[in-house]
């Protein structure tokens, strides 16, 4: 089953990308964590640049149509009172919003990444049911050397 998660080499980091599933942004969540890991949080331009190949080349040999390939990753602004933010406090150091996003509209609380418009962010109902993309570090490459 680990064989669906692809390793950055560079950083030791996996990520899942989901493109063929359908779920809400809650219950994709829920997924990742039910395999140790968490939804998507980008802190870099590396990450966005490696998740940018992988992703879009991915996406696009499973689908053509533009709305199903967007993916749902861990930026969400569901607390009101703060602005937009990363689940588990990832740094937000690092944006990367389509033209036009965040849309204003009310409701649109959740954020995916869309191979449409070159892997950027747009906000949209956390309730739409889309593909999503998990992240964990993989402290298995550790050497075990004793101290």
């Amino acid at each position: 089953k680990d064989s669906t998660w692809t390793t950055d080499l560079l950083t030791n980091v996996r990520y899942q990308i989901n493109s063929e599933s359908a779920l809400t942004w809650h219950e994709a969540r829920k997924s990742c964590q039910q395999q140790n890991a968490e939804l998507l949080s980008i802190t870099d331009i590396h990450e966005q640049m490696y998740l940018k190949g992988k992703e879009v080349k991915q996406t696009l040999t499973y689908t053509q149509d533009m709305f199903n390939s967007a993916l749902w990753i861990g930026l969400n602004r569901l607390d009101l009172r703060s602005g937009w933010e990363w689940i588990r406090s990832s740094p937000f150091q690092y944006l990367n919003w389509a033209p036009g996003s965040p849309s204003p509209e009310s409701g649109k609380l959740c954020v995916v990444l869309n191979p449409e418009k070159k892997a950027k962010w747009q906000n949209l109902d956390c309730d739409q049911k889309l593909g999503y993309v998990c992240k964990k570090k993989d402290f298995t490459l550790v050497s075990s050397c004793k101290l």
